[in-house]
């Protein structure tokens, strides 16, 4: 399909329609069209592509599969359930049908019924990596943490080289306070996918929990060498720097940070805070009243937290 360009495919069927109509009761070309809005990130126009698809095409079963998907894409969850089930009932052998059902379910917290259909996989193929994740995803949502590493631990068997269990292994070990084997899942994401910032991030989130502060602010600055945006690295940074009192330089991550992001809350409180730890209260009275429109009950926190600081009763406020 034009060797992937697919703006320009997507005009070149449109242009075809307007030529010969008879084209738009292809389902094939029609098809062929949404996945061009599909790979463009149109999703509306894709699934609306899809719908007529499906019209001119009732029973193909792939047809009934990207209409899911195209819904799944929109966050349209509940409804993506009847075309996937409708996909299955076409054609039975279809375990991406499957699969995505079992996704769907899971977003709509039926977490058993997306279990059954996993576990199902399994014995049907069982060398699809991606089952046994979404199986550690489900366990995990109901506290089965050994489970969840189970079924990691088997994606990995499938497929070594996988990095997305180790990014969930990363998270899982994080969340259960077992430090040193989520800075190993880390590491080794950071070896897969070495011009990617989340090893790194994760790295980092774990070296704040155990307060090693310098092995923090190494972790993030390695995030922001691969992405200088990066909004996490940079509130990682600055927290560090808070934690450690070095304000100025926390002073120029937070404003880093929000540049990137200027409705982040929490990252106005920190900055009014640093600046009122170094003495700036202008500074600090500034971010204040900014956190009156985006959140007038953390500004109240914060000005209590300025007077604190710098010692002035009568802080100003726009409220």
């Amino acid at each position: 399909m034009f060797l992937g360009k697919y703006q320009e495919a997507a005009n070149a069927l449109n242009r075809a329609f307007r030529i010969q109509p008879k084209y738009r009761s292809n389902p094939r070309y029609v098809e062929a069209l949404a996945q061009c809005y599909s790979h463009l990130g149109q999703l509306e126009s894709a699934l609306e592509a899809y719908l007529a698809a499906e019209q001119l095409s009732p029973r193909n079963p792939e047809i009934a599969l990207r209409v899911g998907q195209a819904l799944f894409r929109l966050e349209r969850f509940a409804e993506s359930e009847e075309p996937f089930r409708r996909a299955i009932a076409l054609n039975s052998s279809n375990t991406d049908a499957f699969y995505d059902l079992s996704l769907a379910l899971y977003q709509l917290r039926r977490f058993d019924e997306s279990l059954n259909i996993l576990k199902s996989l399994t014995i049907r193929c069982p060398d699809r990596s991606d089952v046994h994740i979404a199986m550690a995803i489900n366990h995990k949502e109901e506290g089965r943490v050994a489970d969840a590493v189970t079924e990691l631990r088997e994606a990995l068997r499938v497929q070594p080289d996988n990095s997305e269990p180790y990014l969930q292994l990363a998270v899982l070990h994080a969340e259960n306070s077992q430090w040193q084997d989520s800075l190993a899942a880390s590491q080794r994401l950071i070896e897969l996918r070495p011009t990617e910032e989340v090893g790194f991030l994760s790295m980092a989130g774990v070296y704040q929990e155990l307060k090693d502060h310098r092995k923090q602010i190494e972790a993030c600055n390695q995030a922001l060498r691969i992405n200088p945006n990066s909004f996490p690295a940079l509130e990682g940074l600055a927290w560090a720097f808070c934690e450690t009192a070095r304000y100025d330089e926390a002073v120029v991550a937070l404003n880093r940070a929000i540049k990137i992001n200027p409705d982040a809350p929490h990252t106005h409180a920190w900055l009014a805070q640093a600046y009122a730890e170094l003495g700036n209260l202008q500074g600090a009275v500034q971010e204040q009243h900014v956190l009156e429109k985006l959140d007038p009950q953390l500004a109240v926190d914060v000005r209590k937290t300025i007077q604190e600081k710098t010692r002035v009763d009568d802080v100003p406020s726009s409220l």
